[in-house]
Parts: structure tokens; C-alpha cells; sequence
């Protein structure tokens, strides 16, 4: 049983970093275990709630999130749901809470707001939505549910700590809503259009050919032992 065991971390540990193929996986936030990040590459804290795999917010009961390392180019994703979607609702702060600028929710569509605006997509009130967006160097781009909302020159910038669910202090704090936060993932790197349509949220990831043949064969392995015990015990 304990070579056994051995042999099934050895085939988890041949496990891709992410299921996600042109960006690597660096931090993700499941709220099954608080603000445990699984890969390690982030912190995060908040004055909501975590319960049942979600974060739960009020209105500016952000979630801080400091990286473990700056990031040039990368992915966000996250699931979320909101209470309210009319008007101005700020879904991503990069600024330090200081600036107008960043990633909205506006009277149900995903903007992003200055120095140039963009605008697209359906989000509704009280319905889990996978939201991304992308920084390239030079672009930012949106997803909702895995369509292209908006694409705008320039954005977002460098990443090394950001806010979410919160509004700054710019407007006064006035444009956040409560709901909840089903996830939260960053890569390193940029994920294209394709992989934004396919993708769902954070899933099991799948063994590798090689890493299912060697585990299919230790199990296949173990039974025959076990076979072999019993008949050796009956004689």
C-alpha cells in the first residue's frame, strides 16, 4: 500500500501547472480553505466572508491581493456574482484605491474606465459570471463568460498588487455593490480568445497519457498482489 501510494503522488507530481496551455497558472483562490492561495504566488486578505468556496462582500469589502512577484504581462480571471449592476460597480483596482481607473461593471456590461474607454458584453445582477482580462504590455482586454467584451490600448500596466470588488476613494467610494467571488486566478502571461471561450473556472486536472498508463498499471499491480495473497492464504 505505502509503494503504492508513493507511485500516485509520483504520477500527481508529473501534473501540469495549470490546464490553461499559453499562460502559466501563478495564484489561485478557491475560498475552500479562506484565503489560501493553492500555487503559493499571492496573498490575499479581505473584511468579507468566506463560506461554502465563496468570498462574500458588502459593498467595498474588497479583496486585497499582493503578488508574490511584479508581473509584465498576465491573466485574471474570476467568477462573480452581483447584487446590483446599474450604474458604475469597479470590479478591479490596480491604483492602490487612489484612481478612477480600472476594470467596471456598468449598467451590466464590463468597461474598462481611462485614459480610453471600452465597453462589452451582458453581466446580470445575481448570476455567477466568469470575468477575464488581459494585459499584453500594451492592450487590455476583456472576457465575459468567455466572449470578448472590449479591447483598449494601454490599461491596466504592471501587476504586482490589486484590489477587487472595492471602489477608490476618487468617487468617494460610491460605485460598489455586495455579492460574492466564486473564484480568482492569475497567470503569468497572456491567455488568447480561444482559451478564454473554453474556459469555466478552476477544474481537476486531467494525468498526463504517461502518468495514466503507470497508474493504471500500479493499480492493475496492487489487485494482482492482493489476488495473489488470497489464493496463497486459501491453499
Amino acid at each position: 500500500m505505502r509503494a503504492l501510494q508513493l507511485a500516485t503522488a509520483l504520477c500527481l507530481s508529473l501534473l501540469p501547472a495549470t490546464h490553461i496551455n499559453a499562460a502559466t497558472l501563478v495564484s489561485q483562490f478557491t475560498f475552500d480553505s479562506g484565503f489560501t492561495d493553492s500555487q503559493g504566488g499571492a496573498s490575499a486578505s479581505g473584511s468579507g466572508s468566506v463560506s461554502g468556496g465563496r468570498y462574500n462582500f458588502a459593498a467595498n469589502q474588497g479583496l486585497g491581493v499582493s503578488m508574490g512577484s511584479s508581473l509584465l504581462t498576465y491573466s485574471i480571471l474570476f467568477g462573480v456574482e452581483l447584487d446590483v449592476i446599474s450604474g458604475y460597480r469597479k470590479l478591479i483596482d490596480v491604483s492602490g484605491l487612489s484612481s478612477d481607473s480600472g476594470l467596471y461593471n456598468l449598467n451590466g456590461a464590463l468597461r474598462y474606465y481611462s485614459p480610453t474607454s471600452a465597453t462589452g458584453g451582458t453581466i446580470l445582477a445575481n448570476v455567477d459570471t466568469v470575468i477575464g482580462v488581459t494585459y499584453d504590455g500594451a492592450t487590455t482586454t476583456g472576457y465575459v463568460n468567455g466572449s470578448q467584451a472590449f479591447s483598449v490600448s494601454g490599461g491596466l500596466g504592471t501587476l504586482s498588487a490589486f484590489t477587487m470588488v472595492e471602489d477608490d476613494t476618487a468617487t468617494g467610494k460610491r460605485e460598489a455593490t455586495s455579492g460574492t467571488l466564486d473564484f480568482l486566478e492569475v497567470y503569468s502571461g497572456v491567455m488568447s480568445s480561444s482559451e478564454m471561450a473554453t474556459y469555466t473556472g478552476p477544474s481537476p486536472v486531467p494525468l498526463p497519457a504517461g502518468g495514466v498508463l503507470l497508474l493504471t498499471g500500479l493499480l492493475g499491480a496492487a489487485s494482482l498482489k492482493r489476488r495473489n495473497s488470497r489464493a496463497a492464504k486459501a491453499v
